[in-house]
């Protein structure tokens, strides 16, 4: 489990990133959002079912779709995709199932 605490922490340790916060927190480097806090909706709970957590989520921006997939299949215990994120760049983190290595890995890529 990792807490936004420290995943804040861990954003600030990395060059050129800013932590905004706010209505919700965004991670960016430069002027692309890395990472953001990205709440389950009731379309994304429904097309989850029993799999959706029930805990915070953040959403992590890849460099591509092949990268996408590479990430589901290596972690899919936190790591997940809903319909909405089918065609984009970006894996869903159950904060509840991540560890601190795995978010770290993620936003310093």
């Amino acid at each position: 489990m990792i807490t936004w605490e420290q995943i804040i922490e861990l954003a600030e340790g990395l060059p050129e990133v800013q932590v905004l916060t706010g209505e919700k927190l965004v991670i960016r480097r430069g002027k692309r959002d890395l990472a953001w806090q990205r709440p389950l909706s009731k379309k994304d709970m429904k097309a989850l079912g029993d799999a959706a957590p029930t805990g915070e989520v953040m959403a992590v921006h890849v460099a591509d779709l092949i990268e996408k997939e590479a990430w589901l299949l290596a972690e899919p215990g936190p790591l997940f995709t809903t319909p909405h994120f089918a065609n984009y760049p970006a894996v869903l983190v159950d904060l509840d199932l991540a560890g601190i290595e795995l978010v770290r890995e993620l936003l310093d890529q």
